[in-house]
């Protein structure tokens, strides 16, 4: 159900709709494609793609309950369903109609009750999400029951009552969860993940409560799990999945409880813990792959049980690859979790859960980046190795043989891998670490030379394709009012008045996506001399133009006080006055002797220096100063879309309307707009692009005003004519309605006609009156 043409997704005013927002959040387990606006054409599709989703939750919640009858009717002759395949049954159950619930709760018509209904749903999925990870315990310990004792091995009893005690705290908790949610205060916390904070401390206690009580009757099942014996009651070493499942349900459930410690102490307490909350809320996503990890090291155990009748074990370096996922694993939590220490604030985690670094110096950030790359390799490598064993496992191979991670030369072997992954991950990085590079250049630079704030959310350089990808660019709003004045010589001259701008939205400009491609060949064979952008392409596009007045000649719109900050800088020139016939014999004159003057200064300026060298040496460090050059070819911007709210017009008020931009290519920028200066500033080339595209937009919108204008006079007249027109029309029927009063009252003997009666239809039934 989650394959869907993006392309027919609709345009909104600020540029395509995203997808990942239009068709739900994080918590969601079913996209929400219902909602979804299509493109002209493509509304068609609508139905097709909303069956194709029903039918396949139907699949998926039909095999779940055919799995449950099976499980509960099966002949199994003596052999009753066992405990830990009950609680099982039970959490599944709970599980699955909490994210039903929610999808139901989307689709629902927003009123006030469903909104309720859906906070209800959103904290019940936030307490079911520990349903998998307490199930898999259970069937590791009932697996290893019947491994130790066959064929009707059982765990000790007071385990089983563990088994009913989390159980039963999970259906309590998410009942307080449902209370919570329906009447308490909807939070968005880091991450999408939501809490919900109500006025009574009731609910907050039984669900906390709960919660701790479940996680603390997980400890009886660990140690009992160690403590069984075999059919001849010898103690028996846990199998490497047992242990590798256990090492990642003390993480897991150790994040968990960190959690549920610091909400307990938010809602009960009333005290705020704001870095707490966050950081423990990204290390419990950092350990997202946790369930679906154990499942498969169980999966990959019961198939070598399966075919050695019950004797064998994983391979060996199948079973290492196990170790190598709880390393990544448990490396990422301890990044989330230790990350504050250094930085004063949680650790920011990615769309897939992994930990995000935006660390400062660069050496650090290098360092970190390389940790995360090691722990994501080793991540992912070992799950796909562990996938590679089920398939090419077989009786002869399935024994505990074979293991890299022992010996001497294995050591080696091993040291060497970790060297081997550690260079990749150091080539990733420096992908990594340019691309933050570029972003901290971006975001330190912004107030200094476009004097607003620029918020970019991703940055990396694709190493082999050589191209930097800039994801969601921001430029935010001036914040202060600035009078800008122009001297006599030309230069403008900005004086802050310390009153605070208001603007409708947050925002000038954003860019969804920006490529640059780079000449890999140019920079290598220039030693990193010369710095040749090949490309530089803009897509989804929405530049926002406000205006607090209606008078042009007034420069406050907020692309204004960008432009005049960019040329009160001196990084761009001053715009260039025609003057008029009267003046230009005047403005002759003045040329003449300025430019007379002018020599004169340079000649003695000349001198001057001349002198100057003459009793100096320059500095020898000098020589050896390194700018790179940096050269840019063409850049195109593409679907771009543009709002433009103007306040105070006379009659209209604000004027609102979104202007058709349409692509801006510059072929050769560096000939169209630098006319081929290689030696200019960084800080110029950006001011230079920044200004050339703001005057595109600047005027589009301004030749497409005067249309908005009379358009906006126009349908305001023709509703003032209409409001005119009713007025007329009441003001003749409230006539009407007094001359009928008056005529009843000068004969009070007739019946009292009604309006309908008294209203003429003819001239001769009028003049009748009068006569008589």
């Amino acid at each position: 159900a989650a394959v869907f043409p993006a392309s027919a997704i609709a345009l909104t005013p600020e540029g395509p709709e995203d997808f990942d927002i239009a068709t739900g959040e994080p918590n969601d387990a079913h996209p929400v494609l219902n909602k979804i606006k299509y493109k002209d054409g493509h509304s068609a599709m609508k139905p097709i793609f909303y069956l194709g989703q029903v039918l396949s939750m139907t699949a998926i919640y039909g095999g779940v309950f055919g799995v449950l009858t099976c499980i509960a009717t099966f002949p199994a002759q003596t052999t009753q369903v066992s405990p830990a395949v009950k609680c099982t049954c039970l959490l599944t159950v709970l599980y699955f109609i909490s994210y039903l619930l929610l999808w139901v709760c989307r689709e629902v018509p927003g009123d006030e009750s469903s909104r309720k209904m859906l906070q209800a749903a959103l904290s019940l999925t936030a307490v079911v999400r520990k349903a998998p990870m307490f199930a898999v315990l259970f069937l590791v310990s009932r697996m290893r029951a019947l491994e130790l004792d066959p064929p009707y091995g059982m765990p000790p009893r007071w385990m089983q009552l563990c088994f009913y005690t989390i159980t039963g705290m999970m259906y309590i908790e998410s009942i307080a969860a449902v209370l919570v949610g329906y009447t308490g205060r909807q939070v968005k916390a880091y991450y999408g993940v939501y809490v919900f904070h109500c006025e009574g401390t009731g609910a907050h206690m039984i669900q906390h409560v709960c919660a701790i009580i479940s996680y603390c009757a997980l400890i009886p099942i660990a140690l009992g799990a160690g403590f069984m014996k075999d059919q001849h009651g010898q103690d028996a070493p846990l199998s490497t999945t047992f242990r590798v499942t256990l090492n990642l349900e003390y993480v897991y459930f150790g994040i968990a409880l960190g959690q549920s410690t610091v909400f307990f102490i938010q809602d009960i307490l009333k005290c705020e813990m704001k870095l707490l909350q966050d950081t423990f809320v990204a290390a419990g996503i950092s350990v997202s792959f946790a369930p679906l990890i154990c499942i498969l090291c169980v999966a990959t155990r019961m198939r070598a049980l399966q075919i050695t009748q019950q004797q064998g074990d994983p391979p060996g370096w199948a079973q290492d690859c196990m170790i190598i996922c709880v390393f990544g694993t448990c490396v990422q939590a301890v990044c989330c979790l230790v990350m504050p220490i250094f930085v004063g604030s949680a650790s920011k985690v990615d769309d897939e859960g992994n930990p995000d670094y935006d660390l400062r110096p660069m050496i650090m950030a290098y360092s970190v980046t390389c940790v995360k790359y090691v722990a994501l390799m080793c991540l992912h490598g070992g799950i796909f190795a562990i996938c590679t064993a089920v398939f090419l496992m077989t009786p002869e191979t399935a024994h505990s043989g074979g293991r890299f991670m022992q010996g001497g030369k294995a050591l080696f072997r091993a040291l060497a891998g970790v060297l081997v992954i550690f260079l990749l991950a150091m080539l990733f990085s420096s992908a990594k670490v340019i691309g933050m590079a570029v972003k901290l250049a971006i975001e330190s630079c912004d107030r200094i030379f476009l004097g607003v704030d620029i918020t970019i959310k991703h940055a990396a350089l694709g190493v082999c394709k050589g191209y930097v990808a800039i994801k969601d660019l921001v430029v935010h709003q001036p914040e202060e009012e600035i009078i800008y004045e122009r001297k006599e010589d030309g230069t403008l001259v900005g004086t802050p008045t310390g009153n605070k701008l208001e603007w409708q939205e947050d925002y000038i400009l954003r860019i969804k996506a920006v490529i640059v491609k780079i000449n890999l060949g140019r920079l290598i064979t220039t030693l990193g001399k010369e710095f040749e952008l090949e490309n530089l392409s803009f897509t989804g596009i929405h530049a926002n133009v406000e205006k607090p007045s209606s008078n042009l000649k007034v420069q406050d719109s907020n692309i204004d006080y960008l432009l005049n900050h960019i040329e009160c800088l001196g990084l761009a020139p001053p715009p260039e006055e025609e003057p008029t016939d009267d003046e230009a014999s005047a403005k002759k004159k003045v040329e003449e002797e300025e430019a007379r003057k002018q020599e004169e200064e340079e000649a003695a300026k000349k001198a001057k220096e001349e002198a100057k060298k003459a009793a100096e040496a320059p500095p020898p460090a000098d020589d050896n100063v390194f700018i790179p050059k940096v050269i840019i070819r063409k850049i195109a911007f593409g679907d771009i879309g543009c709002g433009v709210s103007i306040k105070q017009v006379p009659v209209i008020g604000t004027l609102s309307f979104h202007p058709r931009i349409g692509k801006l290519v510059f072929p050769d920028i560096q000939r169209d707009v630098f006319d081929n200066q290689e030696d200019l500033a960084p800080a110029e080339v950006v001011a230079c692009i920044v200004k050339a595209v703001a005057k595109k937009i600047s005027t589009v919108v301004v030749s497409d005003l005067p249309k908005q204008l009379a358009k906006n006079t126009s349908e305001i007249a023709k509703k003032a004519a209409s409001k005119g027109m009713e007025g007329m029309k009441k003001m003749g029927q409230s006539l009407q309605s007094a001359c009928c009063g008056d005529k009843t009252l000068a004969s009070p003997q007739a019946a009292t006609p009604s309006c309908a009666d008294a209203e003429p239809s003819s001239p001769s039934a009028v003049a009748a009156p009068e006569v008589k």
